[in-house]
């Protein structure tokens, strides 16, 4: 049985597990910071509209957690744009 979450967007039920443990990993970081996923969310996404003193809480709580932080997780890709010739 597919969450709600998952409901007709993920083709596997591996696709729904892995988005309810980071959603999971995504509350208990909220939690430890005392805000909110999207707050969090932002963060991760290097997103502005978050304050110093909260991007900092949520980087700690990672730390503290044991997650790691963005820039170790992945290199951000390169963001090219494709030209074609007229």
């Amino acid at each position: 049985m597919k969450t709600a979450a998952c409901r007709g967007q993920h083709s596997s039920a591996t696709d729904c597990h892995r988005l309810a443990v980071v959603a999971k990993k995504l509350q208990e970081v909220a939690d430890y910071a005392g805000v909110s996923e999207a707050t969090v969310s932002r963060v991760l996404n290097d997103k502005p509209g978050v304050s110093g003193a909260t991007r900092t809480a949520v980087l700690t709580a990672l730390d503290v957690l044991g997650y790691e932080r963005p820039g170790q997780l992945r290199q951000r890709p390169n963001r090219l744009v494709g030209h074609s010739p007229e």
